[in-house]
């Protein structure tokens, strides 16, 4: 029997009170419907990088990081990005959140 799933930031048993939102599950989860909403961003976004225009080695980006609250599966908050800008855009996040200044 498995143990029951918690919360990663606070431990409450899931599907967590206090943050219903990016912390609730296992961060690296897939949401079941990723297939068909990496495609409606591909779509939508015409299979480019929406900063530069590449076609290559494209990744679908949280806008607002799940980490600071963004939804994981809002097509408003998803977009294509190629893996140079994807990196870049989440180390500078990531920059933000640790010197406090993150989007929480």
């Amino acid at each position: 029997m498995r143990a029951p799933r918690r919360c990663q930031k606070c431990r409450n048993l899931v599907p967590c009170p206090v943050h219903p939102r990016g912390w609730a599950s296992n961060k690296t989860t897939v949401p079941v419907n990723w297939d068909s909403l990496r495609n409606a961003v591909a779509v939508r976004d015409g299979r480019r990088c929406q900063m530069c225009g590449s076609t290559e080695r494209l990744e679908v980006d949280h806008i607002i990081e799940r980490a600071d609250g963004g939804c994981a599966d809002c097509l408003s908050n998803l977009r294509f990005l190629c893996h140079d800008h994807h990196l870049a855009k989440t180390y500078e996040a990531r920059n933000l959140r640790r010197q406090g200044r993150g989007r929480r």
